[in-house]
């Protein structure tokens, strides 16, 4: 019902814009309808006094009656909600070796990569072997709120005896989680896009958000006003700004730091501390290694200078959730991500740090961060810090996605050698000039013919007729007329 009443709205608008005026108000479209005929109108059918609604006789060169705009379905397949069974408690743990056992292969191979529909069914199916709850004593919602790994795991900055009771999310309230609040962290930069409304209502979709915090980090870097324009200025953003006001969505202001802490032990992969360092500066901090310096209460740092930073949007977010992971712990999201699950029992275990491997490549260690899950300033979070940001290293393990392919040497589409990409946008753009020559040509000569809409309307569908099929739009609901 609303598809149609946005339809017939967008509709009316189209209307007044051949008539070459916009109306003010839905109300004055339909108190004041066209007042002269249009090509493709007829003036006997309309409604109250002087209203026009479309003609059924619809004019054009070539139409397929078993496959047209008029009897082409809005989905492929029948739309369901499928129930993915009740959210999971608040300390159950998933068991990662057994997930990525079943839906990758073992840690050497894919094997099981390419059966995807085995992996669904396996998360649908499998629970009682890949879920489990920690014995008494064990579990993170016993555990006191100051030893948590995240801060303000229980909402009052981790001073609580013990986590609260729980209490459901409501209109006026964010809830109270009776367990651990798990950061989610994500970086954008520029104004919102559907992206960001698609990540943003997949994670209110899906996640526990009494026990839960979404935090948006803003590059102001690349505009110190970010922050600013996001809350005030982003048209598509607004309709967020309540689940800041609540608590819900964090907004941060991302700034590339100069130093960053690390854990105690050897952060020098085993290379060696200096054996004579050099005398402490002013500030009592004393360089003990390359890129390491040690302030005067012993803490590490890793220093961070102009020439290993960069600004590069893409560069910039595969450094951002190493430095923000190492910093605050959690798990971090690209934007393009849709959540479909609840995250959380991947998050809250002794051993939960992890990546997600590049589908095509076989090698284990060939990892892609788009989700990724670190422990706050861990030996791991620093090893991968370190080799991130100080050595230099990229977060895409291949130049060339050639690289990971194994098979036998595929024919080129063309035997001539491949142009400059200018040229071939130069090549494109006289192809389609060229083509649309032609089509015009083609229209000056193509008989018109004339086809009543409702028959076509009433048409059997033929999928295997249609140029144009419909999708599985499956995230539909997300984008509503309102």
């Amino acid at each position: 019902m609303a598809k149609k009443s946005c339809a017939r709205n967008a509709w009316g608008v189209m209307q007044s814009v051949m008539r070459g005026s916009i109306p003010k108000s839905p109300t004055d479209l339909y108190k004041n309808p066209a007042a002269s005929v249009r090509p493709g109108f007829s003036s006997s059918d309309g409604i109250g006094t002087g209203g026009r609604v479309p003609s059924p006789k619809l004019k054009v060169e070539k139409i397929k009656p078993s496959a047209n705009w008029f009897n082409r379905p809005e989905s492929l397949v029948v739309p369901k909600d499928d129930f993915l069974g009740k959210r999971p408690g608040i300390d159950t743990i998933a068991n990662l070796t057994k997930l990525v056992e079943e839906c990758r292969g073992s840690y050497e191979k894919i094997e099981k990569m390419p059966y995807v529909q085995d992996c669904l069914n396996y998360l649908n199916n499998g629970e009682k072997e890949y879920y489990y709850t920690p014995s008494r004593g064990e579990r993170a919602s016993e555990q006191p709120p100051k030893l948590a790994e995240y801060l303000n795991a229980d909402g009052a900055d981790n001073t609580l005896d013990k986590y609260p009771s729980y209490k459901a999310a409501s209109k006026d309230s964010l809830g109270r989680c009776n367990g651990p609040i798990v950061p989610y962290h994500t970086y954008w930069t520029g104004p919102a896009t559907w992206r960001v409304e698609l990540f943003i209502k997949s994670y209110f979709h899906t996640q526990n958000i009494p026990c839960s915090r979404l935090w948006i980090w803003l590059d102001g870097d690349r505009d110190k006003d970010a922050l600013e324009k996001m809350m005030n200025q982003d048209p598509l953003f607004k309709k967020f700004l309540p689940f800041v006001e609540r608590g819900d969505i964090v907004l941060k202001t991302w700034h590339f730091p100069s130093r960053v802490p690390l854990p105690k032990g050897d952060n020098t992969d085993g290379v060696g501390y200096y054996k004579n360092p050099g005398k402490p500066n002013s500030k009592n901090e004393t360089v003990v290694a390359d890129g390491l310096i040690r302030d005067g209460n012993g803490q590490e740092w890793l220093i961070v200078t102009e020439k290993k930073m960069t600004f590069l949007p893409v560069a910039v977010s595969d450094a951002v959730r190493f430095v923000i992971l190492h910093i605050y712990g959690g798990a971090y999201f690209d934007m393009d991500v849709i959540m479909l699950r609840d995250m959380r029992p991947l998050l809250i275990g002794d051993q939960h740090s992890f990546a997600e491997r590049w589908g095509g490549h076989p090698s284990p260690g060939d990892y892609n961060t788009a989700i990724m899950s670190l422990t706050a300033n861990s030996t791991l979070s620093s090893y991968l810090l370190r080799g991130g940001i100080f050595k230099g290293k990229n977060a895409f393990p291949l130049k060339d996605e050639w690289e990971a392919y194994q098979g036998a040497p595929l024919k080129l589409a063309s035997s001539s050698s491949r142009a400059h990409f200018w040229e071939m946008k130069r090549d494109v753009a006289d192809t389609k000039e060229k083509s649309e020559e032609v089509r015009a040509s083609q229209m000056t000569t193509t008989a018109v013919t004339t086809y009543d809409k409702n028959a076509l309307s009433k048409t059997e569908y033929k999928i295997e007729d249609d140029q144009y099929p419909p999708t599985n739009r499956t995230m539909e609901n997300f984008f509503q007329c309102n």
